[in-house]
């Protein structure tokens, strides 16, 4: 969380100049959505690594998907109870808890932002990055397990 504070200056920051706009055209908001577009902004780039601006975007393409997660149709409804109270049901259906097209864009986000990252050697202070390391990590470790497997020892 420490790494991660400059990231929580900055949203919050956004978050300030955004009501010191609305206040000055003495425009009224609803706060619930003001601090959703906030929350969204800061578990973006401390989670995933992205600056999506639901701030100043408040129908940015992240924010739209997120909403699919939390206000779920009928099937969802259904999967989440059985999940809940019957998780090998699931599997035996061949479920997923996850409506499969929300699942795919932050898969494929979560993708896309790794493979940049590493093309670019960018690195951040944010979990994104801590989950990268991991990886990374890992696939050392395979790859010394491997050699030594084969008498080549460690790299």
């Amino acid at each position: 969380m420490r790494m991660m504070f400059q990231t929580f200056v900055e949203c919050g920051q956004e978050l300030g100049s955004i009501l010191e706009k609305s206040a000055s055209n003495e425009e009224v908001n609803e706060i619930k959505n003001i601090l959703a577009r906030y929350i969204t902004d800061i578990i973006t780039s401390c989670d995933f690594g992205i600056h999506c601006h639901c701030l100043k975007n408040p129908e940015a393409e992240f924010r739209q998907w997120g909403r699919k997660i939390f206000a779920p149709p009928f099937r969802n409804a259904i999967t989440g109870f059985h999940s809940q109270l019957s998780p090998s049901i699931l599997s035996v259906l061949r479920l997923a808890p996850i409506d499969p097209k929300v699942s795919k864009y932050f898969r494929s986000m979560f993708e896309d932002t790794v493979n940049y990252r590493e093309r670019s050697n960018i690195t951040r202070n944010d979990f994104m990055q801590l989950l990268i390391q991991i990886k990374n990590k890992v696939n050392l470790e395979d790859e010394n397990e491997i050699l030594e497997m084969n008498g080549h020892g460690n790299l």
